[in-house]
């Protein structure tokens, strides 16, 4: 099972037709889901005895509520090669304290980057020129107070992954 411990956003104005634009690109995986969201701590192939660790580790950490403002499109690693899409997500006091909470959890898989907050929209088979959808869209502004975390398992398909809500942990 791949989990991850995230907060969900829902869809907005402009975020369909962005979604649809992106998927007439080219070698894109545009997010399907109709859910966004934001991922603290990806936590890798993991057994279910560990899922049942992590859902008593995650209720016991005092995670506090927050504000998630998005503004903008970026892309990793340059938008002119981009092999993920993102939507920007203001970097908060919150934010940060809660993504140093998760990254007190111990993952299975070591591969660990640095926290970056952000909100994928699409990932790339090979890098793709973003340049004039970044123009077109990097005015989409919305924000959400965001009151709780959620733990996924990820499935991955051919074409799309399933997300799976494990467990829902209520912010402070």
């Amino acid at each position: 099972m791949r989990i991850f411990l995230a907060a969900s956003i829902q869809r907005f104005p402009g975020t369909d037709d962005l979604l649809e634009e992106i998927s007439a690109i080219r070698y894109s995986k545009p997010v399907r889901t109709p859910e966004l969201h934001l991922t603290f701590r990806f936590f890798g192939d993991v057994t279910p005895g560990y899922v049942d660790e992590l859902k008593v580790t995650v209720s016991r950490i005092p995670f506090q509520k927050f504000l998630l403002k998005i503004k903008g499109l970026g892309a990793f690693p340059s938008i002119e090669k981009a092999n993920v899409l993102f939507l920007e997500v203001e970097n908060s006091q919150q934010i940060e304290e809660n993504a140093k909470l998760a990254s007190l959890i111990e993952p299975v898989e070591k591969k660990l980057r640095p926290f970056v907050p952000h909100i994928t929209v699409s990932r790339f088979n090979r890098p793709v020129d973003c340049t004039n959808i970044r123009k077109k869209y990097n005015s989409l502004e919305f924000q959400e107070e965001i009151h709780s975390l959620k733990i996924y398992m990820s499935t991955l398909t051919g074409k799309i992954p399933i997300y799976t809500q494990l467990k829902s942990i209520q912010l402070k």
